[in-house]
C-alpha cells in the first residue's frame, strides 16, 4: 500500500531426524518476537532503539513469516515497508483511508497484496507499516504502477476520504525496500532444500 505521490523509496539492501536439531537451534516467529518484545521493553528511554535498526528487525520477521510458509520454492525474497507517520489523534483517518484503499485495490485487482503493523511501541506514535513482498526486482515497478491504478479507480467520495488523510493527518511518509540475504541467513537444512540453488549459490571459481 503506497500512496503516490507521497511516499518516496530507497534500498536497503523436521524432514527427518538429522534435520531435527538444525530446526530446533533456528530462530522461530514466537521466539522472534519475544526478544523484539523484550528489546522493546527493556531499551534506555533516553536512547529509545534507532528507527532504522527497528524497521530492519521488522523486515526480518517479515521474511521469517514468509520462510515458514516455505514448502516449495521460495515464496518471496524481496519487501517493501512504507512507513506512515500520522498526526496524534488522527488514528481513524489513517483506518478510513486504509479501508477506501482497500476496496479501491479489489476493484482494480491488481493482484498486489499488503500487510498493516501499527507500531506499539519503539516508535512515535501514531506510526503504520505496511509490508508488500515481491519475486524480483521488476515487480517493484509493477506495484508502484499497480498503487497508482489503484489510486485511479478511487470513488469521488473515497477521494475525499484519501485527500482529507493526506492534508490533515499524514505527516509524512517513505518506503524503504529490503532484499533476503541468503548468504548471510541461518535457516534450517529442510528449508534450504527448497532452493538450493538460492540458499547456497555456487561461489565463483578463483583465479589461479
Amino acid at each position: 500500500m503506497e500512496l503516490y505521490p507521497v511516499s518516496s523509496s530507497s534500498s536497503a539492501t523436521a524432514s527427518n531426524a538429522s534435520n531435527t536439531s538444525a530446526a530446533q537451534n533456528e530462530l522461530g516467529k514466537d521466539a522472534f518476537l519475544k526478544l523484539l518484545t523484550a528489546q522493546l521493553a527493556n531499551q534506555d528511554p533516553l536512547e529509545p532503539v534507532d528507527n532504522q535498526a527497528f524497521i530492519a528487525q521488522l523486515a526480518q520477521f517479515s521474511s521469517l513469516e514468509q520462510l515458514q510458509g516455505v514448502l516449495g520454492a521460495i515464496a518471496s525474497v524481496l519487501t517493501a515497508v512504507t512507513i506512515f507517520r500520522v498526526r496524534p489523534g488522527r488514528e481513524s483517518d489513517f483506518e478510513a483511508a486504509a479501508k477506501v484503499y482497500g476496496a479501491a485495490t479489489d476493484r482494480a485487482a491488481t493482484g498486489v497484496g499488503y500487510r498493516v503493523y501499527q507500531i506499539t511501541a519503539g516508535m512515535p506514535e501514531p506510526t503504520f507499516l505496511v509490508f508488500a513482498s515481491v519475486e524480483s526486482y521488476a515487480q517493484f515497478d509493477g506495484m508502484m504502477a499497480s498503487g497508482q491504478q489503484t489510486m485511479q479507480s478511487l470513488t469521488p467520495d473515497e477521494r475525499v476520504t484519501m485527500q482529507k488523510f493526506l492534508t490533515e493527518a499524514l505527516v509524512n511518509s517513505e518506503t524503504n525496500r529490503f532484499a533476503l540475504n541468503p548468504t548471510m541467513s541461518y535457516v534450517s537444512a529442510a528449508t534450504r532444500a527448497t532452493d538450493a540453488a538460492f540458499w547456497m549459490p555456487k561461489r565463483p571459481a578463483r583465479r589461479p
